[in-house]
């Protein structure tokens, strides 16, 4: 088997494929950088993230903006990670709102009935305290 070199070099077809891929890498770059930080995920992590350091205001507008975009399943998690914040931040009634959301947005989230009840016990309301937390089990 002889393999050869081509003769000609065919530069205009290589400037126009090479003009054509740094084009599309941009395009796909720029797009897929603009999706990632307008979506409901990105202030998800951003949450997590911002939770972990302890810095629950920045959590909290985070998870506000995510709740603009988010899908009904992470609309749970979004209201619980608020409310745990607004826990932290000392606003037990913004909590209390966002726990009874997350738990009509997700019944299954037994972690919200729980908080929920822990909120209810420390504002001495015993009754409502018992019930999320049964709900929960």
């Amino acid at each position: 088997m002889v393999v050869q070199l081509p003769k000609a070099k065919k530069y205009l077809h290589q400037a126009f494929a090479l003009i054509l891929s740094i084009v599309l890498f941009v395009t796909f770059y720029i797009y897929g950088t603009h999706q990632t930080k307008h979506s409901a995920v990105y202030e998800w992590e951003q949450v997590n993230e911002l939770m972990e350091a302890q810095d629950y205001d920045g959590a909290i507008r985070h998870a506000t903006k995510g709740l603009e975009k988010a899908q009904e399943e992470l609309k749970a998690v979004l209201l619980f990670k608020r409310a745990y914040a607004y826990t932290a931040t000392k606003q037990p009634d913004k909590a209390i709102a966002d726990y009874e959301n997350s738990i009509q947005a997700n019944p299954d989230l037994a972690e919200s009935y729980y908080n929920l009840a822990l909120l209810y016990m420390d504002k001495k309301e015993m009754e409502k305290a018992k019930i999320s937390a049964k709900k929960g089990l």
